[in-house]
């Protein structure tokens, strides 16, 4: 119920990962609990996020053809950012 509560604090915006890059800086006076990533199931990619104090980074990843770890997609992915807030 806390976990709905927190996803639901803050309304997804539209953004573009161009190249399957991503990054944006945190608001030290508007801290940030949890961030949310939306992705069209047709896309095949995923989200692999990091973060520190001052900024976060996504980078969309998709399988690698020789079956090692995935690779970061050449393509623009659009997908949806609600950064949650309690």
């Amino acid at each position: 119920m806390i976990l709905g509560y927190i996803r639901q604090s803050n309304t997804p915006k539209q953004y573009t990962a161009e190249a399957g890059f991503f990054q944006m800086g945190l608001d030290s006076s508007q801290p940030v609990q949890l961030l949310r990533v939306l992705l069209d199931k047709s896309i095949p990619c995923f989200a692999e996020i990091s973060g520190g104090k001052y900024r976060f980074t996504i980078r969309f990843m998709e399988p690698s053809s020789d079956k090692n770890r995935p690779v970061q997609t050449t393509q623009d992915i659009p997908f949806l950012l609600t950064r949650c807030i309690f």
